[in-house]
């Protein structure tokens, strides 16, 4: 009873967003039904963002480090993830530095990590691919200037590449729209020679 009193308070001083109210009421699987994997060009989009809870969670999730949505996106991956039939490698796109500052989280990275519970064939490696440009936003972009931002914009920690090579790898990032910056970032982890290399993006 206290609690939602303080809350109704925090609520009245602190209106929550349309994205923040969508999450806080919905159930912690509630994502789940809405897991459609489809493929955009050479990636996997695990989610619709037009459905509104979905990029409810993306926004929150991204923009707030809401805990809630991070846990129910990390239970949509970790059902996406219970069906690989092989041990696999996942490795989040990372954020330039000056973006990881501002931030102070990778979103990507913490989904993963709640999505790792009872998962032993799947290990999280966030050390191996490196975001070496600080680049404009693709959503910002036209389609056609969206390449040439993010040419040149990862490589590989020269020291980790025994790691990957021979594993089969999932490439995950939050949101996949023209699929320019994952396809950057896939030719990049190609260099490493893995038995198998997959693109998956939490929404589209």
């Amino acid at each position: 009873m206290l609690m939602r009193i303080t809350r109704a308070c925090f609520d009245i001083v602190f209106p929550p967003s349309k994205d923040m109210l969508l999450v806080r009421r919905a159930p912690l699987h509630a994502l789940n039904p809405f897991i459609t994997p489809r493929a955009v060009g050479n990636v996997v989009a695990l989610l619709p963002f037009q459905e509104p809870l979905v990029r409810a969670c993306i926004h929150e999730a991204k923009f707030h480090h809401n805990t809630k949505a991070i846990k129910m996106l990390g239970l949509a991956l970790h059902a996406y993830l219970t069906q690989q039939e092989r041990p696999v490698v996942l490795i989040p796109i990372p954020l330039s530095r000056a973006r990881l500052r501002e931030r102070g989280y990778n979103q990507v990275e913490v989904v993963i990590k709640e999505a790792l519970t009872n998962l032993p064939d799947c290990t999280l490696i966030n050390n191996v691919l490196v975001r070496i440009k600080h680049t404009t936003p693709q959503t910002k972009l036209p389609k056609e200037k969206r390449r040439e931002n993010v040419a040149g914009a990862f490589k590989i920690r020269e020291e980790k590449v025994s790691k990957l090579r021979g594993t089969h790898i999932i490439l995950i990032d939050d949101v996949v729209t023209t699929g320019t910056t994952m396809n950057t970032a896939r030719s990049t982890i190609a260099q490493c020679s893995p038995a198998s290399l997959t693109c998956l993006a939490l929404a589209h």
